[in-house]
């Protein structure tokens, strides 16, 4: 339906001059453009009227009257939608898929009763009788409170159809029970178990409550009026599967039926609402046996033919625990052809002894705590915070020791870390395993494919997905014989050693801001304003700001274009043998004139002033004596106040960083003036702070 021009004019008029921040139009042509939708689905909506109501409204309506409306238009719409009254958007994958399911009851005559409720699954039910002419169901639909219940008319030609109008809740023992039910449950709350009779399941299970779910509701309903061995495909919001409010809910299902299948959903599957959803499939038994083993087919909108081709059958026992969560079953891994234990039985996972007692933190005023964020995607713990212990999370429950491996839980990569130095505090977001068995072993185990996928099958959540312990201990990893274990272990010992000069500089570059950031807070906090650090004053006790040329001499390297050609050989150190507090070992050799020649010696450190400012790296003894050329600046300490393997890790730091890019001139080259970097301002700590960040950091 479109406004009328003169109404359109007044609801424009209405949007000027700021009195309506919003778009009427819009607004409004969207509730007419749902009530079209919802008239079509049931004439006797309300909802309809209403925005006719709307749509005719005296020339003298007020903004303020607009917004009433409009308030009562949306809490309208909210009642609405609980009523389920949603529009199945059709997904040729999963009807292909029940009705595959369909063909397995009975392929070759008429299945009998056939119960719809709610009209999610009309398209579901075309194709079904156009499968079996000769059948006979009975269709119905329910409103919000699932007392109600009127007759839902299908018109489909020369098909033997009989409608009855009954309200399932309330059905009688003695009436006729269904072979099939189709369920499209609308979503509500607190079903008041006085008003539904459920005679038939013992109540004790749903420990005493006197409420549950709509969907809940309708599943026992479901079950109570269908046939021994009858079927009934639900179509139920995920949160009903897995959460554990609704175990209980599951539990009684379990007593009365067997699971068969459940189909995961492509989201959002009904408008106004990003709930996922599934359909599940259940055949009543009064007395399952948990020891069958019955099997399901799953899909998250794949390929089913696919699936069906390189599928797998997955046994399946019963549905009172996790084991309800169907991503798992999506996602479980293949039983592989080598041998495996289970985890919990070669090491130990948050051991009390790794709980944080109160003692622990009277030691010290200040601990080490290792975050997600700690550590990178190799699994090497790259930096820490030190916390003050008043300040400490109540998220930080467990240490971990040396020799620990740390396994996050929490959505990510879930990259075991090994703790090889410092004791820290970890959070909660971390299991800590330890073990007496080879660390380096069990921690390459942590990284293979299968372990990843199980992790993948039981990591739990719709926004975060948090790996449960539980669920942890119970995994398996791959156990060979004790000479392949010792040299899988000997191989990740050596690779998770070595790393390249390119990766150790990362991790340096990381390190130093992290550990930097966690000693100077207030001197470093200023926002890499430049001038604001030169007249920052209110300094810590003991650390002071001193311009770089009074605390070390400074000189240019080598031109080499002007002094090659000499007898003396040399090799020398240029800028792409420079790296975060590391050297790259393949120096060229050149003929150099013996005067010219500036060589390091031990404890010297080099900076690039020239191309990109900066990485600075400070020479070890077997770099001594090399020369280096004009892109580089040597940098030699010349107090007593300041540790060379200190200014070393502060001319990688963001801060200093930040102050020589200032001070940079942009011409063909980019490069900091000598006289430049000799001003650059140093924070010089105490001599035991300084000792404190190398010993974390060289």
């Amino acid at each position: 339906m479109s406004l009328d021009k003169n109404l359109k004019n007044k609801l424009d008029e209405l949007s000027k001059g700021g009195k309506n921040p919003r778009n009427i139009m819009e607004v409004f042509n969207k509730k007419i453009a749902e009530a079209e939708e919802r008239k079509k689905m049931n004439p006797e909506d309300d909802y309809y009227p209403l925005v006719k109501e709307i749509i005719l409204l005296p020339d003298e309506i007020k903004l303020r009257q607009l917004r009433e409306i409009e308030a009562y238009l949306n809490e309208k719409s909210t009642r609405i939608k609980m009523k389920g009254n949603y529009v199945f958007r059709k997904n040729s994958d999963t009807k292909y898929l029940i009705n595959e399911q369909i063909k397995s009851i009975s392929p070759e005559k008429s299945i009998g009763n056939v119960l719809s409720i709610n009209n999610g699954f009309t398209s579901l039910l075309d194709e079904f009788l156009i499968k079996y002419p000769t059948s006979k169901f009975v269709a119905q639909e329910f409103d919000e409170k699932v007392i109600k219940f009127q007759e839902q008319i299908y018109s489909i030609v020369d098909y033997d159809i009989s409608f009855e109008k009954v309200n399932p809740f309330v059905i009688e023992s003695s009436k006729e029970k269904y072979d099939l039910i189709f369920c499209n449950s609308p979503l509500g709350n607190n079903i008041s178990l006085e008003n539904i009779k459920l005679d038939y399941f013992d109540l004790n299970l749903l420990n005493y409550s006197k409420n549950i779910s709509v969907e809940a509701a309708t599943i026992l309903k479901a079950l109570e009026n269908l046939k021994e061995k009858g079927l009934l495909f639900a179509l139920v919001p995920t949160s009903l599967l897995f959460t554990n409010k609704n175990e209980p809910i599951r539990k009684l299902i379990s007593k009365h039926s067997k699971l068969l299948s459940i189909i995961g959903i492509d989201r959002p599957i009904f408008k106004n609402t990003a709930a996922e959803f599934a359909i599940i499939k259940l055949r009543k038994q009064s007395k399952p046996s948990i020891n069958d083993s019955d099997y399901i087919y799953m899909s998250f909108g794949s390929n089913i033919q696919e699936i069906k081709e390189n599928g797998r059958d997955i046994k399946y026992n019963n549905l009172e625990t996790d084991n309800w969560l169907f991503t798992k079953y999506l996602l479980e891994p293949q039983t592989p052809d080598y041998p495996t234990k289970k985890l919990k039985e070669k090491v130990d996972i948050n051991l009390s002894s790794r709980r944080i007692t109160d003692e622990d933190l009277e030691s010290e005023e200040t601990k080490q705590v290792v975050h997600l964020k700690s550590i990178d995607n190799k699994g090497k713990i790259i930096s820490t915070s030190n916390e003050r212990v008043e300040d400490l999370s109540s998220k930080v429950r467990l240490k971990a020791y040396k020799g620990d491996i740390l396994m996050p839980l929490i959505q990510g990569d879930y990259t075991p870390a090994l703790v090889e130095a410092d004791d820290f505090l970890v959070s909660d977001n971390f299991a800590v395993i330890s073990s007496d068995y080879d660390t380096h072993y069990i921690l390459w185990a942590l990284k293979t494919d299968y372990f990843k996928q199980q992790i993948s099958a039981n990591t739990r959540g719709k926004v975060i997905r948090r790996l449960p312990i539980r669920a942890l201990k119970e995994f398996e990893i791959p156990w060979f014989s004790d000479e392949k274990r010792q040299q899988i272990s000997k191989d990740t010992k050596e690779s998770f050693q070595s790393k390249s000069v390119e990766e150790l500089s990362k991790e340096n570059q990381t390190l130093i801001n992290e550990v930097l950031g966690s000693y100077f807070e207030n001197e470093l906090s200023l926002k890499h304003d430049s001038e604001k650090v030169r007249n920052y004053l209110a300094l810590e006790n003991g650390t002071q700001i001193v311009p770089l040329k009074e605390i070390a001499e400074i000189q240019n390297g080598v031109n080499l274009s002007r002094y090659k050609g000499g007898e003396l050989k040399s090799r020398i150190i240029k800028s792409k043998n420079l790296k975060v507090l590391a050297f790259i070992d393949e120096f060229d050799e050149v003929k150099l004139i013996e005067d010219k020649i500036r060589t390091v010696v031990k404890g010297d450190i080099l900076i690039r002033r020239k191309g990109d400012i900066g990485p600075a790296a400070i020479i070890d003894k077997s770099l001594s004596d090399l020369t280096f050329d004009d892109k580089l600046t040597r940098i030699r300490v010349s107090s007593e106040e300041i540790l060379a393997e200190y200014l070393a890790i502060y001319l990688n730091s963001y801060f200093a960083k930040e102050i020589m890019n200032e001070a940079a001139v942009n011409k063909t080259m980019k490069y900091i003036k000598l006289a430049d970097l000799s001003k650059l301002p140093v924070v010089i700590p105490t001599k035991e702070k300084q000792k404190e960040i190398v010993k974390k950091l060289v």
